[in-house]
């Protein structure tokens, strides 16, 4: 007599926003919570990772390919994990990620000046709308989406934060020795030069500021923008390789954020995962995911905001202590566990 034998769950990413190695807050959120996944639960999950090789046209892909894809594999569930990519068709549970609700609140038609950039937000915005029509469950990332979704009358969803530091932070490969290239203090802006992030803004205070403190921004588009203010204390990289990424972490003195708005916000929870306070002016999300470790830039401007912090030792060490517990609180294992057990919730 055969031994009895578990099967296993089979469940599906649409892996399209991995395509070009990307690591933004999507693609970082995606391939953390496969490996995690993956390294948690290999033996009650069977994962199949699906992307638009063939690089037909992505909408047909996602109305046609997928569907078919998942039904030869026999999947149990499909999961989209970056605000958009499920199909309507097929027997299986389907299972949407919503990082934020930008495109439905900011999508400004005017603003699309060239036929192919208005095509392709109105392919976004397309998908959205087939996604959170098509899913059997949401899963958003912060209170703040969550509340936004209850407020625009879409299904009820599960709030699962992100997780926090990168892998190659938790297996120590970055060095906290004092080198040339880190001996002045500098405030860290990790993320995109896109306007909703108000980069040229937090640029040009910095160029006005008295005290001798660097800016340091890492992201794309970052570069472009400060070549074009001219500021000599501001210093941009458009990438950089996640050991030396960590460094800068490591080094920096603070992190500061001037968006309007985030749905989450990864490169916050990561400083803090440094014992970095979070410098920001803005809203969504931040205040929640900063809690005691967030300083809002108020009225008495940057300068003052600085000013003060630094004169005040208890409260450095206060914010300090605040970002490390803070960033202890979001792990990548934690979102793996409570998605694995939404996945079995929205299958039993």
């Amino acid at each position: 007599m055969k031994p009895f034998q578990k099967t296993k769950m089979k469940v599906a990413f649409n892996v399209s926003c991995l395509e070009g190695g990307s690591m933004g807050g999507w693609a970082r959120y995606t391939s953390e919570l496969i490996h995690h996944l993956e390294l948690q639960f290999s033996d009650q999950l069977e994962l199949h990772l699906f992307q638009n090789k063939e690089k037909i046209n992505h909408s047909f892909w996602e109305q046609f390919s997928l569907p078919r894809l998942c039904a030869q594999k026999g999947i149990d569930l499909l999961h989209a994990p970056a605000n958009g990519g499920l199909c309507y068709r097929g027997k299986f549970k389907k299972v949407l990620t919503v990082h934020d609700l930008f495109s439905e609140e900011d999508f400004r038609w005017w603003d699309q000046l060239s036929p192919r950039a208005f095509k392709n937000a109105l392919r976004y915005k397309l998908d959205w709308n087939l996604s959170i029509r098509a899913a059997d469950q949401l899963i958003t990332v912060s209170d703040y989406c969550l509340n936004a979704l209850v407020e625009k009358g879409h299904k009820p969803a599960v709030r699962i934060y992100e997780g926090g530091l990168r892998q190659a932070a938790q297996l120590g490969t970055f060095s906290l020795s004092k080198t040339q290239e880190f001996s002045e203090d500098f405030f860290l802006y990790v993320g995109s030069a896109d306007r909703r992030k108000r980069v040229s803004q937090l640029v040009e205070e910095f160029a006005s500021l008295k005290r001798p403190i660097k800016l340091v921004l890492i992201g794309k588009g970052t570069k472009e923008l400060a070549a074009e203010k001219k500021c000599a204390r501001v210093e941009a990289f458009e990438a950089m390789p996640n050991e030396k990424l960590l460094e800068y972490y490591s080094h920096c003195t603070a992190f500061i954020t001037y968006s309007e708005k985030e749905g989450f916000g990864l490169p916050l929870v990561e400083a803090m995962g440094f014992g970095k306070p979070i410098f920001y002016r803005g809203g969504g999300s931040i205040p929640e995911i900063c809690d005691q470790a967030g300083i809002f830039v108020g009225e008495g401007g940057l300068e003052g905001t600085i000013k003060n912090w630094q004169n005040n030792l208890a409260d450095r060490k206060k914010f300090s202590e605040a970002a490390l517990q803070r960033g202890q609180f979001f792990s990548w294992r934690k979102t793996a566990e409570e998605t694995f057990r939404l996945y079995q919730s929205v299958l039993s």
